[in-house]
């Protein structure tokens, strides 16, 4: 089946946000021992990221993980911003009329979150 690709810059991209927490405390029970301890707590969300190494059959190929970036059921309208764009290397009219099942997001994107907390 044919799969378009999309590129190019993101409209819809938002900042990547972070909400960091750390406690701690410093003990000197005698002069030259010292016991530090600080407990830290640390999460993004709207971590920009990029599918797959720039090729959409491998996204495809790993369609669970990379669902966010898989249209399967492309709208005349989507597939026409695609053909006429830019980006587009090709008769737009044979685009047009290629009828393909899916459409490959490879732009950045708020992707990802990660959360990670612990002892140091």
């Amino acid at each position: 089946s044919l799969v378009l690709a999309e590129q190019g810059s993101n409209p819809n991209l938002a900042n990547e946000t972070a909400r960091t927490w750390t406690a701690g405390f410093d003990l000197t029970p005698w002069s030259g021992a010292q016991l530090s301890l600080t407990f830290y707590d640390i999460a993004y969300w709207n971590r920009i990221e990029q599918s797959t190494a720039h090729d959409p059959f491998a996204v495809l190929q790993d369609g669970n993980e990379w669902a966010a970036v898989i249209n399967r059921a492309p709208t005349p309208a989507e597939i026409e911003a695609i053909c006429e764009s830019r980006q587009f290397i090709g008769p737009v009219a044979t685009c047009l009329a290629s009828h393909p099942a899916a459409i490959v997001d490879l732009r950045l994107a708020n992707l990802s979150a990660t959360r990670t907390r612990g002892l140091d």
